[in-house]
C-alpha cells in the first residue's frame, strides 16, 4: 500500500511526494548513487548508470531503490501492485529484461525524462523474480515525473507492460491506473482546478467533468487504494501552484500524512501495515525530504552536495529512534 503525488511550487518547483506503506520493515536509507556507476542486475548483467541519483533504496547486495530523483530531474516512485502471474520469469525475448525491484534503479540511472522513457519502453520488459526473503513476486507498478512537467504511470496490463499519462499527479495501488481514471469521473462535488502540466488533455478533461454525474459521491475517507486516490487527488489540486517552495514542500507532505496509516489501525488483514516513511523529492532541484513514522522532523538531503562521490552511499537512516523535543518553559520569579 503506498500513496504517490506530483504537484507545483508557486515559483515553478515540481514535487514527487510518497507515502511508504508495508507491513514487513524494510530498513532502507537513503543513498546516492553517482552517475558510472556499474551494478549487476537480477541477471547478473553489468549495468551501468549514465545519471547520478539520489533516493530510499538498499545497496548492501544489490541496487534496490523504492524511490528517487536523479541528476536530470526525473523521479520515479514504486508501488505495490497486483497480479504476481502477470511478471513473466526472464526469458530471451530480444528486449533488455529488468526486475520489478530493479526498475527505479534502472530508469532513475539511464533516463532523463518522461520522454525519452516513453522512447525507450518498447526495448524494455518488466519481468517476475523471486525476492529471496519473501520467496515470491514482488508485483509492483511506478509512477514517474520530470522537471517538464510531465507525469506517467508504468504499469503491467493483462496485454503487457503500458506506459499512461497521468493527468491528475496521483497513484496508489490497484486496479489498474485507467480504472482509478474512469471512478474518479464519480466525485464531481470536489473541485477539481486544472493543472499545468504538459501531459494534460485539457479538452479531454473538461468532457470528463461535463459527463459527471450531479449526485455524485463525497470525497472519500478511508484507506482503500480507490479512496486513497480520490482524496490525494482533490487534496493535491487544491495545493497545486498555490504556494512557494518551501511552503510547497510542507504542503505536500501534509497531503501525504492525511494518507498515512496507522500501525494496527487500518488493515485488519494486514495490521502490521503502516506507512513506515514519508518523502517529497523536489524534481527542479534535485532535493530529498522525508519524514520517518518514528520522528516528525523533515530531513533534507540534496544531490549536487554529492556530485564527486565515487561510490553509491547511504546517508540518512530512514527508521531512526523516536526524537520527542521537550521544552522547558523560562523560571518566573514570584514577587509578594
Amino acid at each position: 500500500m503506498c500513496t504517490s503525488i506530483f504537484y507545483s511550487s508557486s515559483d515553478g518547483d515540481l514535487y514527487l511526494g510518497r507515502t511508504m506503506d508495508l507491513a514487513r520493515v524494510l530498513n532502507c536509507h537513503v543513498c546516492t548513487v553517482p552517475k558510472g556507476t556499474i551494478w549487476q542486475d537480477c541477471l547478473n548483467r553489468p549495468v551501468i548508470n549514465k545519471y547520478s541519483f539520489i533516493g530510499a533504496g538498499d545497496i548492501t547486495d544489490k541496487l534496490y531503490f523504492i524511490d528517487g530523483v536523479n541528476e536530470e530531474g526525473l523521479g520515479g516512485a514504486a508501488l505495490y501492485f497486483h497480479h504476481p502471474e502477470w511478471y513473466q520469469a526472464p526469458e530471451n525475448n530480444g528486449k533488455f529484461q529488468i526486475s520489478t525491484l530493479e526498475f527505479i534503479t534502472y530508469v532513475l540511472g539511464n533516463y532523463n525524462s518522461i520522454a525519452a522513457l516513453k522512447e525507450g519502453l518498447d526495448q524494455l520488459d518488466l519481468v517476475g523474480v523471486i525476492e529471496p526473503l519473501t520467496q515470491q513476486v514482488t508485483p509492483l507498478h511506478y509512477i514517474f515525473a520530470d522537471k517538464a512537467g510531465d507525469c506517467a504511470v508504468v504499469e503491467y496490463a493483462a496485454e503487457g507492460l503500458k506506459l499512461y499519462n497521468n493527468p491528475v499527479g496521483v497513484l496508489t495501488n490497484p486496479p489498474e491506473f485507467p480504472w482509478h481514471l474512469t471512478n474518479l469521473e464519480n466525485y464531481s462535488k470536489i473541485h477539481m482546478k486544472q493543472m499545468p502540466f504538459q501531459t494534460i488533455d485539457r479538452d479531454a478533461k473538461a468532457s470528463r467533468r461535463e459527463r459527471l454525474k450531479p449526485e455524485s459521491l463525497p470525497l472519500p475517507g478511508d484507506g482503500n487504494p480507490a479512496s486513497r486516490f480520490i482524496k490525494a487527488a482533490a487534496l493535491t489540486a487544491f495545493i497545486q501552484g498555490q504556494f512557494p517552495s518551501e511552503e510547497a514542500l510542507v504542503s505536500g507532505m501534509r497531503v501525504l500524512n492525511s494518507m498515512a496509516v496507522v500501525r494496527f489501525g487500518a488493515y485488519p488483514d494486514l495490521p502490521n501495515t503502516y506507512t513506515q516513511y514519508s518523502a517529497v523529492m523536489c524534481l527542479t532541484k534535485q532535493q530529498y525530504t522525508a519524514q520517518s513514522y518514528y520522528d516528525f522532523d523533515l530531513v533534507r538531503l540534496d544531490l549536487n552536495r554529492y556530485a564527486e562521490a565515487e561510490k553509491p552511499q547511504r546517508r540518512w537512516n530512514l527508521y531512526p529512534a523516536v526524537n520527542i523535543h521537550s521544552i522547558m518553559p523560562p523560571l518566573v520569579k514570584t514577587i509578594f
